[in-house]
């Protein structure tokens, strides 16, 4: 599928385009949590974020995070975490167990993914972590 025939669809079934919910967003100071729900459980991103380690889907996927960041910057920011930080390293280096245990869910969006990078002595410089 072409990845702004995608957003055009997505942004269809919410009534508003990715550029309003940004600006909402940005005003409310908020998390956009009915669009990202509506994009992690969308078929085509669920079909994506689950073959993220084959090289043409993660060609595809790059060029929908770029679509997006385009508008939305922190949508794109929020679906990348997602993918790259969530699914990703479980899917190309997790155990067994913990792909029995994660995977679905974060592909399925009934777990978010995320990130973080702060230790007492280093704070977030990324430099100083010891871990």
């Amino acid at each position: 599928m072409n990845t702004q025939v995608w957003i055009q669809e997505i942004e269809s079934r919410l009534g508003t385009t990715l550029l309003e919910s940004a600006r909402q967003t940005d005003a409310d100071d908020s998390f956009p949590f009915i669009l990202v729900d509506e994009i992690i459980h969308d078929p085509y991103f669920v079909d994506l974020v689950s073959q993220i380690d084959r090289n043409h889907t993660l060609k595809e996927f790059n060029q929908l995070i770029k679509q997006i960041s385009e508008v939305f910057p922190a949508l794109a920011s929020i679906l990348l975490t997602q993918a790259a930080y969530g699914v990703y390293p479980i899917l190309r280096f997790g155990t067994d167990s913990q792909r029995d245990t994660y995977l679905a869910d974060l592909i399925q969006g009934k777990r978010l993914g995320a990130v973080a990078h702060s230790e007492e002595a280093g704070g977030s410089d990324i430099e100083q972590l010891t871990t």
